[in-house]
Formats: C-alpha cells, sequence, structure tokens
C-alpha cells in the first residue's frame, strides 16, 4: 500500500487544490486591514532597556519629537538663485501649516536665526527674510551662508561653492585586442541656462587593426555650449 503523497493529491485533484489556494489568500486578505507597520527603530528595543529608558528621558527633557523629516534640494548651478530660493520659501510656509508640525523647530532659510558678533555685540536675526532680488543680495545671502559653520553642513553643503565646475572621465579599456579609449571633460555652468564644456578624445592601441587601435590617429579636442530656454 503506497502512502500518501501530497503531489500525487494535487495532480489528481486539481480543483481542489485551486479551491483550498483561494480560500487561504482571501483568509489573509482578510487580516491585511488590520495590519501595522511599526518603523520606529526604538521598538526593536524592549520598553525597559537602559539605551530606551535614557533616550525617552532625554526627549521629553528637552521636549524633542520622535518623528523628524528632512527634505533636501538639489538644482545643477546651486540653490542661490531666486527661482529656488522662492520655491524652498513656498515650501517652508506650506509645511509651517501643516497640522502636527512643531513650526519652532522647522529649519530652513526662511525660518532659522542667523547668529553673528560684530564689534562685540551679538546680533541675532532671521537669515533670509524675503527672496533676494539682485546679484548683490545674493552674494551677501551666500557669504551669510559660509561665515556660519553651523549653516554649513545643516542647512547648506560645503560643495555648493564647487557645483557649478564638472570635472569628469571616461576611460575603455579592451584586455583582449589591448585598445584604448579616453574622454576627459572639464564642463563649467556660467548661469542656470548656460552651460560650457571642453574635453578631448583619445584613442590608441597595439595594433592598426583593432577598434580603438585604428583611430589612433584620430585624436581630437572639443568644445561645445549648451543653452536652456
Amino acid at each position: 500500500m503506497r502512502g500518501f503523497s501530497l503531489v500525487r493529491f494535487s495532480v489528481d485533484h486539481p480543483r481542489w487544490v485551486v479551491a483550498v489556494t483561494v480560500v487561504v489568500s482571501l483568509a489573509a486578505m482578510a487580516a491585511l486591514p488590520r495590519a501595522r507597520t511599526d518603523t520606529n527603530p526604538k521598538n526593536m528595543l524592549p520598553a525597559t532597556s537602559q539605551v530606551r529608558v535614557s533616550n525617552d528621558a532625554v526627549e521629553k527633557t528637552f521636549g524633542l519629537y520622535e518623528d523628524m523629516i528632512v527634505v533636501g534640494i538639489s538644482h545643477d548651478g546651486g540653490v542661490l538663485n531666486r527661482e529656488t530660493l522662492a520655491r524652498i520659501q513656498r515650501i517652508t510656509a506650506s509645511i509651517l501649516t501643516i497640522p502636527g508640525v512643531a513650526a519652532r523647530d522647522v529649519a530652513g532659510f526662511s525660518t532659522i536665526d542667523n547668529v553673528t558678533v560684530e564689534e562685540g555685540t551679538l546680533h541675532v536675526g532671521p537669515l533670509m527674510t524675503e527672496v533676494p532680488r539682485d546679484a548683490g543680495e545674493l552674494a551677501a545671502l551666500r557669504k551669510q551662508l559660509f561665515d556660519n559653520p553651523a549653516f554649513v553642513g545643516r542647512i547648506i553643503s560645503q560643495l555648493l561653492e564647487y557645483q557649478t565646475l564638472k570635472l569628469s572621465l571616461f576611460a575603455a579599456y579592451s584586455p583582449t585586442d589591448v585598445d584604448y579609449f579616453v574622454q576627459p571633460e572639464i564642463a563649467y555652468k556660467a548661469t542656470d541656462a548656460l552651460s560650457v564644456a571642453l574635453g578631448g578624445n583619445v584613442f590608441g592601441g597595439r595594433e592598426e587593426t583593432t577598434f580603438f587601435g585604428q583611430l589612433a590617429r584620430n585624436d581630437n579636442v572639443y568644445c561645445n555650449g549648451r543653452f536652456d530656454f
């Protein structure tokens, strides 16, 4: 007498298998609305854990909040331009109107205080009360940002001053044909709309019959400009 075989039963009774699968799937789906996802890493530890208890005490003492959202804004030419700053100001103003947001803890160009010392006097004032209207006001805002170490790396990237200059290098090498192709390029973004680039194409190889080797005498330098409108 042969024993029970699940594989044989499935082959002999396909309708039963499909029916049972549908019933189990529906039962599992019925439980989904009651499922809850906990993304708080603190709950990975027991509530009595010393680390968690200490953290809860610090949050209670200093009035900290469990949830924090960081919004990063990038721009090819840097964020210090009128259009991007206007958008940042609008986004910040909209965030402040969201119910439950701790307005006093929202840190942005238009909400953060700029603390400076001049001739022994401490000055505290808003960093950006309104969007800069011309190049002079933009330069003044840039100076305030990068002269204050509390801002660099917190509300603005320390690489901002170098984002208008881009260096790139593309290289390809074939170990089978022993030939290569190298393309260095330096690009400069003069404004949000205008950019220029200077680069070259260098070919070479051990034999002149290979893909890149046959172009060994075709090295060249190129220059291009781009204007977006």
